[in-house]
C-alpha cells in the first residue's frame, strides 16, 4: 500500500534531517492517524512521558484515481501535522525545507518488498496550525509538575503515483559543438516521426509506384527561462545580438545517453503571465 511505504519514507526523512538536533530513536514517532484510535490520546499522551518528543501524524485527505482501464495513476492529497515541542520549530521547518529541496516536482521511486511506486510530489509551504500548554510528568525544583509550550504545524503534500506508469521525462540534453546542456524548466515535449512518400507511375505501368524518399524526426521542447542557466543564455544570444549563439553549430539531441545529430532547427522565445519560456524545434 503506497500510505505504508510513504510513511516509512517520511519516517527516514526527518530521521536523518534532525538527527543531530532530535534524539530520533526516543523523541521521534511516526503514525498512520487512521490507526489510532483515540486521537486526542495520540496528540497529547507521548509529550507527559517525554516532553522532548516529535510526533509526525500522516493522514489522506482526498485521493482520485484514473478512469482509464488498466491503468494505476493516483492523485492523493496527504495531511501531515507535526507536533512538537515549540522551540523546536526552526528545526521542523529546516527539514521541511530540505525535504522540499530535495524532492518537490522531482520524480522519483518507492520501493517497497513486494510493489513499488513512480511518484511525484507537490509540496506546500508549513504553517503552524495550533499552540498548546501539556502538562508532563516532569517535576520542577519546586515540585510541581512542568507545564510545556507545544505546537501543531500543518503540511499538505499531493502525491501523484502509479505502479505501472513509467512518470517523468526521457533524460534529455541539447548538445551543442561538443558542450553538453541539460534542458531544465521543461513542462513539455513532443516527438514526431513523418516518412515523405514520392509516388509516380512508370510508363507502360498501370499502377502507381510508391517510394519513401526521405524520413524526418522533429522533435519540439518547451521549457522556461531560469536565471544563471547556460543553455538559456546561450538560447539568448541569438535574440540579443550577442556573439556565440547556436546559429551555425553542429547541433545533436542526446536522449538516455544516445547522440542524435540534427539538421535543422527553430527557435522561438515567448512571454506570458510573467514568465519567459523557449520553443526549441529540432528536426533530423
Amino acid at each position: 500500500m503506497f500510505e505504508d511505504l510513504f510513511l516509512q519514507f517520511i519516517e527516514k526523512e526527518f530521521s536523518d534531517s534532525l538527527s543531530e538536533t532530535v534524539n530520533v530513536t526516543n523523541d521521534l514517532s511516526v503514525v498512520y492517524e487512521q490507526e489510532v484510535d483515540a486521537a486526542q490520546d495520540l496528540y497529547f499522551e507521548p509529550f507527559k512521558k517525554n516532553p522532548k518528543a516529535v510526533v509526525i501524524v500522516l493522514s489522506t485527505t482526498n485521493a482520485s484515481q484514473t478512469n482509464i482501464p488498466q491503468v494505476s495513476f493516483t492523485t492523493e492529497q496527504m495531511s501531515i501535522k507535526i507536533l512538537c515541542d515549540e522551540n523546536r520549530k526552526h528545526d521542523i521547518y529546516q527539514a521541511i525545507d530540505e525535504f522540499t529541496d530535495k524532492y518537490n516536482a522531482v520524480y522519483s521511486v518507492l520501493a517497497g518488498d513486494t510493489k513499488s511506486y513512480n511518484m511525484q510530489l507537490n509540496i506546500n509551504k508549513p504553517f503552524v496550525a495550533g499552540m498548546y500548554d501539556i502538562p508532563t510528568e516532569s517535576i520542577d525544583d519546586d515540585g510541581y509538575t512542568e507545564t510545556f509550550g507545544y505546537i501543531t504545524i500543518q503540511w499538505f503534500i499531493t502525491a501523484i503515483y502509479s505502479d505501472n506508469i513509467k512518470l517523468g521525462t526521457d533524460e534529455l540534453k541539447i548538445k551543442v559543438g561538443t558542450t553538453e546542456y541539460p534542458i531544465k524548466g521543461l513542462f513539455r515535449y513532443t516527438f514526431s516521426e513523418n516518412p515523405n512518400s514520392v509516388i509516380y507511375q512508370k510508363e507502360g505501368q498501370t499502377r502507381a509506384t510508391h517510394e519513401d524518399a526521405v524520413l524526418t524526426t522533429t522533435y519540439i521542447f518547451n521549457f522556461q527561462s531560469l536565471d544563471g542557466d547556460t543553455l538559456c543564455e546561450l538560447l539568448d544570444r541569438s535574440f540579443n545580438g550577442k556573439t556565440g549563439s547556436i546559429y551555425g553549430q553542429t547541433l545533436s539531441l542526446v536522449i538516455d545517453g544516445q547522440t542524435v545529430e540534427m539538421s535543422d532547427y527553430t527557435l522561438e522565445k515567448a512571454y506570458e503571465n510573467g514568465v519567459k519560456s523557449y520553443t526549441l524545434t529540432l528536426v533530423k
